[in-house]
């Protein structure tokens, strides 16, 4: 089944992407090509940990997002609070969904530094692939939709079975 739809391949996916880069260049963007992510292909390699997420990734972020909740029913406001909240929730699926890469070590090679390299507010990807670690850690991104599932795409569920991977039109 090809994910970019009926009549999409990776040419013309690249080609796509290109023409919006130049679109947001036109528009006054100040755009750097091929930004480096060293880490993407090892964080999204077949043998790497499903959602590896490293605290480097969102930190910083992190605690900003927390300490400007209007309602924080369980007052978090620290990468470690969330830690400490999330092993003690049940709900959380903890160890299981596990956090162990939440407590590593911290990495130059993800999104923070090809930012900070490229001095970046926000890096563009395509929405096949921005859904993975940027989403994940709420990293400014600019998502560009390329492709769909066709029309008759039978829906296909994650593993645990709570959200939809593949169907009708999702990007």
């Amino acid at each position: 089944m090809n994910p970019l739809g009926a009549n999409m391949n990776k040419t013309s996916v690249m080609a796509k992407f290109e023409e919006v880069l130049t679109l947001l260049r036109d528009s006054g963007a100040t755009i750097i090509d091929n930004a480096n992510y060293s880490a993407y292909d090892e964080i999204n390699s077949p043998t790497a940990l499903q959602n590896f997420v490293s605290p480097a990734e969102y930190k910083e972020n992190i605690e900003k997002y927390l300490n400007n909740l209007e309602i924080n029913p369980h007052n978090l406001h620290s990468l470690d609070d969330l830690i400490a909240c999330t092993k003690s929730h049940p709900k959380e699926e903890c160890p299981e969904r596990d956090i162990e890469s939440w407590e590593s070590g911290e990495s130059k090679d993800g999104i923070d530094g090809a930012s900070d390299a490229a001095q970046a507010d926000a890096l563009i990807f395509p929405s096949i692939v921005s859904s993975d670690v940027p989403g994940l850690t709420g990293h400014p991104v600019i998502t560009v939709p390329l492709g769909f599932m066709p029309r008759d795409t039978p829906i296909r569920h994650n593993a645990r079975g709570n959200l939809v991977e593949e169907g009708p039109g999702v990007p």
